[in-house]
Order: structure tokens, then sequence, then C-alpha cells
């Protein structure tokens, strides 16, 4: 697992977006702490993760995975300049004993169609 490097998105001249070969790596591995952290978890930043712990003992249905998919969306639009989703590409999906999410968007730097599927919770022992 690769932590904490965010990709070469700008460049040191101006605010322009630069590709990098790693990126999607990278975005897939910051996506993952992302959503494995808590907020006030970390010092650095005290809005970087989710609150997913609230939502663990709560009734599983659609009002539910709509809350997930909002807190997920917020911090993906503050956090990770480099994908560009929309509220609608997170799905929230059930198998077996994990709960996974779906993220379908475009990756900024080279404009190209990215999947990530990502586990929030495993109950399996």
């Amino acid at each position: 697992m690769i932590s904490f490097e965010f990709p070469k998105m700008l460049n040191t001249a101006s605010s322009r977006l630069i590709n990098s070969d790693r990126g999607q790596d990278v975005t897939l591995s910051n996506l993952k702490l992302f959503l494995n952290s808590e907020k006030n978890e970390f010092t650095f930043d005290p809005e970087f993760g989710i609150y997913l712990k609230k939502f663990f003992f709560r009734q599983n249905d659609t009002i539910l995975r709509d809350l997930i998919v909002s807190e997920i969306y917020s911090g993906v639009q503050v956090f990770f300049p480099q994908i560009t989703i929309k509220k609608q590409d997170i799905k929230i999906v059930q198998v077996k004993t994990k709960l996974i999410c779906n993220i379908t968007g475009i990756n900024n730097l080279d404009y190209t169609q990215v999947n990530y599927s990502l586990v929030l919770f495993n109950s399996e022992v």
C-alpha cells in the first residue's frame, strides 16, 4: 500500500494539472485511507475522513446509503481534486458480509474514466 504520497497534480510554475504515471494507484490508496479514517483522527487535518462508524448500527435502508454517499461525495470533492465525480457515480452495495463502495469518475490528470471499488466494512471473522 502506498501511504500519503499524493500525485504530482500541479506543476510548480502554475496551477495547471500535470500527468503522473502512478497517479491512479496513489489516488486509490488515498481513497482507501480516506474511507477508513474517521474525522478528527489525524492532527494534520481534522476534517480528513468520514463518520462511517456512526452508521454501523443503523437500519440498512436507502436513507442510510444516501447518507453514506453524501459523506463520501463531500469528502472527495474537498480532498481529491484529481478526480471529478457526481453524486450518482457513488454506489453502495452489499455483497454477502461486505459493504462495498463503487466510485466512477473522470481522472483529471489524463481525462480517462476511472473505477474504484473499495470495501467499507467486512464482517467476516
